[in-house]
């Protein structure tokens, strides 16, 4: 009795996969259109994540802010992250993944367009809060 998994238990909740709204599964140039698709959009993301670690003296001097005061832009993006990640991701698992997908790199170009377009540090913090 006590070798049986967890999903073999009666009553055992497993998790299903969500669904891709009537798709058919990908095959060849498709698949790895899609997989290069996927490629560049993490590669966004971790662009759009660290590249201002690398900027800070910059940013600091166009946004005449303090070094530290600046710094903040990677610590607010992190305390986003960790605090929305679990339920923003509760809350999607409904949602087609191609949706989710497109709508939050949506989400990144519209916050990194707020980035470079903020006249002063309380909106380029704003659209930093938006692109995490």
């Amino acid at each position: 009795m006590g070798s049986r998994r967890r999903a073999d238990r009666p009553g055992a909740r497993t998790a299903r996969p969500v669904p891709s709204a009537g798709a058919e599964p990908l095959n060849g140039a498709a698949a790895r259109a899609a997989l290069a698709g996927l490629a560049a959009c993490a590669a966004c993301f971790v662009t759009a994540e660290s590249l201002p670690i690398g900027l800070l003296p910059q940013i600091a001097v166009s946004m005449r802010a303090s070094l530290s005061l600046t710094g903040l832009l990677v610590t607010i993006y992190a305390l986003v992250v960790v605090r929305v990640i679990v339920p923003l991701s509760h809350a999607m698992r409904a949602i087609p993944r191609r949706t989710v997908m497109v709508a939050t790199a949506g989400t990144l170009a519209v916050g990194c367009l707020g980035c470079v377009l903020a006249p002063d540090y309380g909106l380029l913090l704003a659209a930093r809060a938006l692109t995490a």
